[in-house]
């Protein structure tokens, strides 16, 4: 069974009430917004795979969305090295666990840690290469 988290931005068509009654059927959880500020919420907190929305809400919701799930991801991020014990390192060993445990976060996507750690892609590849990642 699979655990994905749906969002749904109701636009008042039947099809949100379809898949409000089938996706927990299917094994989803399905979150419901109202609006873009309600979505945001949302994705700030709960880790969202799939959003539903109008071809109309899109553009708004999709900058909401994007930043919501960033700030999440960074939060995260911040709440597993907070529980770390790197113990007092010079700047550059830090640098190279940061972005190693950065990168192990996503899951190697070169693109995400670059936007995780507000850095260029170009520098995330020189980093990898000068600390051996």
């Amino acid at each position: 069974m699979t655990h994905e988290n749906i969002l749904i931005v109701d636009d008042g068509l039947k099809i949100d009430e379809f898949l409000v009654r089938m996706a927990p059927k299917a094994g989803y959880h399905v979150y419901m917004a109202l609006d873009e500020v309600m979505a945001e919420r949302i994705v700030t907190t709960e880790p969202i795979d799939v959003v539903v929305c109008t071809v109309k809400q899109l553009p708004i919701l999709g900058h909401a969305i994007e930043n919501a799930s960033l700030q999440r991801r960074v939060d995260e991020l911040e709440a597993m090295l907070g529980q770390s014990n790197t113990g007092e390192m010079d700047l550059q060993s830090v640098e190279r666990e940061h972005i190693r445990r950065v990168l192990a976060h996503v899951k190697g996507n070169k693109v995400e840690a670059a936007k995780l750690l507000n850095i260029g892609l170009t520098t995330v590849y020189r980093k990898i290469e000068e600390y051996g990642l």
